[in-house]
């Protein structure tokens, strides 16, 4: 049997979704900032470092869709306890997702178990696209070029002074320095 405590608890379960969205925010803009300094021409974007990129915005883009349901599954679940009778919350919440035309017909008269699997299964699917937008943004940082390693021997100019042996221009003619 289901109580109204019951539906307070997985109601609040559900909430939790939230930290997984602002996890997965703060990384979408982090990539946003990576993408904006490319952008910007302070690097190149190439091969799987560019497919890890777009792949971790989808992920989070996903994370995003399926928070918003989470959540509105949430604030379901919370508003069904203040009810009191589970029974009563579970025809009000059909009744009032099928005048938003937000439920089939079919779908209505679930007991609350089903409806919790439900929920959770959309818990885990968010969480599931948080753990893949962080793992392909690392990936992403893995396969980015790394910054070009300077020789940094002494070489001689032609006077015999010592100098910097820095990179050779496209043309190989460093005489202009």
């Amino acid at each position: 049997m289901t109580t109204a405590f019951d539906l307070h608890t997985m109601g609040l379960l559900l909430r939790q979704g939230r930290r997984l969205n602002t996890l997965s925010l703060g990384l979408l803009a982090l990539t946003g900032v990576w993408l904006l300094f490319v952008g910007f021409g302070f690097g190149a974007l190439q091969g799987w470092t560019a497919c890890a990129l777009v792949a971790s915005v989808a992920a989070g883009l996903l994370q995003v869709y399926h928070a918003a349901r989470v959540d509105f599954d949430a604030g379901l679940m919370l508003a069904a306890a203040r009810e009191g009778d589970p029974a009563q919350a579970a025809a009000r919440v059909d009744a009032s997702l099928q005048a938003l035309g937000l439920q089939p017909r079919e779908r209505a008269g679930r007991d609350w178990p089903a409806r919790w699997r439900g929920a959770r299964g959309l818990l885990r699917r968010q969480a599931a696209c948080l753990v893949a937008q962080a793992l392909l943004l690392a990936s992403a940082w893995w396969w980015a070029p790394q910054p070009l390693e300077v020789d940094y021997e002494p070489a001689a100019f032609d006077d015999g002074r010592a100098a910097l042996a820095l990179p050779r221009l496209a043309s190989g003619d460093a005489s202009h320095a």
